[in-house]
């Protein structure tokens, strides 16, 4: 693939590209060079993927779709989420803020997940003390 220049129409516009040394991509319009990317490893490049390069706002996109790839069906995404649950050994007893007892704050069917007091509008329990 490298030194091969090869023609692609994005949008109705003809665009020219090619694999350049130390893998680089490089895209040229009316034999004036558009872009080159940063080095891409061992990424398969495609028709598709020269396409969004183009298509790309800018440089920092373009690193995206470079560092993602188009070959892989899904764009992934990692997403830290912490579940609250009732404390069996906290007490019950222990009153909230909004002046309701700890236990009001579980969905008793839905596992004792946190959702808030069943009573009032309070988002989560906090301890009263000493008032």
């Amino acid at each position: 693939m490298k030194n091969k220049i090869r023609d692609i129409t994005v949008g109705g516009q003809k665009y020219a590209w090619g694999v350049a040394r130390y893998n680089k991509v490089r895209v040229w319009k009316d034999n004036k060079l558009i872009f080159e990317t940063v080095n891409i490893g061992k990424f398969n490049i495609t028709p598709r993927t020269i396409a969004n390069l183009i298509i790309a706002k800018d440089e920092d996109e373009r690193k995206k779709i470079v560092e993602i790839g188009c070959d892989n069906p899904y764009i992934e995404e990692e997403e830290f989420v912490i579940h609250r649950y009732y404390n069996p050994y906290y007490g019950d007893n222990r009153i909230c803020k909004c002046h309701h007892p700890y236990y009001r704050h579980f969905d008793t069917y839905e596992n004792m997940k946190s959702i808030g007091c069943n009573c009032c509008s309070c988002e989560h329990f906090e301890e009263k003390y000493g008032e």
